[in-house]
């Protein structure tokens, strides 16, 4: 049986909206335990949803790697996943039935809310704390607001991360 060490991470994952400046964009990571700065073979899974020209919101899951990017402000470790519950998990977030698209409300902060309550919900998601998504959501802000203040936003290495506390 595999120890609890060695199972993926799922991260909240926070980016600069530079045009909207109180607002950010969201994203779930899935990276594996030991990350590689060095590692660019995608060993990370970036799941969100865009939203097109058109309006439409579209789900969208892709290889990337640990590395952060130029608008990449930092991360909050949610929980783990096992190597068992990996299928399970995209299962859960590319529901065609998670995107509202008659809902002119519903964004991808939304979804993200929604995706990692349902996670927990499901059990596939192994947490240390409770999970209080509203307040994780806050402090995911309160950290990447920290970061721009600080002027932390810079540099392609391993992105700040911090453990949800509850």
């Amino acid at each position: 049986m595999m120890g609890l060490s060695n199972k993926y991470r799922l991260h909240l994952v926070t980016y600069h909206r530079p045009i909207l400046r109180d607002d950010f964009d969201w994203a779930l990571l899935l990276s594996p335990k030991r990350e590689d700065v060095h590692n660019l073979n995608g060993n990370c899974t970036l799941y969100h949803v865009i939203q097109k020209h058109d309006g439409i919101w579209q789900f969208e899951r892709r290889q990337t790697d640990s590395v952060r990017t130029g608008s990449m402000l930092g991360r909050v470790t949610v929980g783990k996943v096992s190597h068992k519950a990996v299928i399970r998990v995209q299962e859960i977030l590319a529901d065609p039935n998670r995107i509202r698209v008659h809902d002119p409300n519903w964004d991808l902060e939304m979804w993200v809310e929604e995706a990692i309550s349902d996670l927990v919900h499901a059990g596939v998601l192994q947490t240390r704390v409770s999970v209080d998504v509203p307040h994780l959501m806050k402090y995911a802000r309160q950290q990447s607001n920290e970061v721009l203040k600080r002027g932390l936003n810079a540099g392609y290495r391993l992105p700040p991360t911090s453990e949800y506390p509850g």
